[in-house]
């Protein structure tokens, strides 16, 4: 079973087991952080994971 934590406080946010490929934005409770997790399983080249998190207060285009 692989596991998906928060990158800035290290929270459990879930658990799976994957076979293919998944695109997933979970939203930690604790510390309000969006991640978005992308994984694509290649049956020869092994795993490929992209964790990206973002902040989910405020947005980039607000100006005040």
């Amino acid at each position: 079973m692989n596991q998906v934590r928060c990158p800035s406080c290290g929270k459990l946010l879930a658990e799976y087991e994957l076979q293919g490929s998944m695109s997933i934005r979970i939203l930690c409770k604790r510390c309000k952080k969006l991640v978005e997790l992308k994984i694509a399983v290649k049956a020869r080249e092994g795993v490929d994971i992209y964790l990206n998190p973002r902040s989910h207060e405020g947005s980039d285009t607000n100006t005040r």
